[in-house]
């Protein structure tokens, strides 16, 4: 926990960094991905899918209206993809950086933690928060977004991701981060729903 302040802000800036060349937006990370992914569950979890399928189409529907600027992220970022000493915080494995939204990587970020959380719930709730804390004192206009960004990647990447490495009880952890997901779309829906996210 004492490195998710600088790993903030390592992040934030990597995301204010102007690299030339760099590709642009992927559709998995987006609207495709979240609907891919419904129909995944949906279809490994047949009393699930209506719902999923509810939960996606809408968040794929605030995603895609949503505008914001284009610049360079991480494309897959996580806390295994830092690395930490008394030396500071270095970012690895950029081979998926473009330009995008860059709240895509802090949502990502973000699902991981909850996800897989290394310790209790508990645990892993104050991790999230002082992390965003950390990245929202740098970036104020970016706090509305972030749920809507932490719920996509939640639904996207880590909601399907049993269905790929099965353990016993994958369909109840399936379950609850379809859960986590609409909880975090509420939040978003709760404050607000601008359609520009400023930095």
């Amino acid at each position: 926990e004492a490195w998710l302040v600088p790993v903030a802000e390592a992040l934030a800036h990597l995301h204010a960094t102007r690299v030339a060349g760099l590709p642009g937006h992927s559709p998995r990370h987006g609207a495709e991905g979240v609907l891919a992914a419904a129909r995944a569950i949906g279809t490994a979890l047949p009393d699930l899918a209506a719902e999923v399928d509810r939960l996606a189409t809408s968040l794929a529907a605030d995603l895609t209206a949503v505008v914001g600027p284009e610049t360079t992220i991480h494309g897959d970022f996580s806390d295994n993809q830092v690395l930490v000493s008394d030396a500071g915080v270095a970012l690895l494995d950029l081979d998926e950086v473009r330009l995008d939204n860059p709240l895509f990587d802090v949502g990502t970020f973000l699902a991981r933690l909850q996800a897989h959380p290394k310790e209790s719930p508990g645990a892993a709730d104050e991790a999230r928060a002082i992390f965003l804390e950390a990245y929202v004192a740098l970036r104020p206009d970016a706090r509305e977004h972030i749920p809507l960004f932490e719920a996509a990647a939640l639904l996207r990447r880590w909601a399907a991701f049993p269905l790929r490495r099965p353990r016993p009880g994958w369909s109840d952890e399936i379950e609850r981060l379809v859960r986590l997901t609409s909880q975090r779309l509420r939040e978003y829906r709760r404050h607000g729903r601008s359609t520009t996210v400023g930095f």
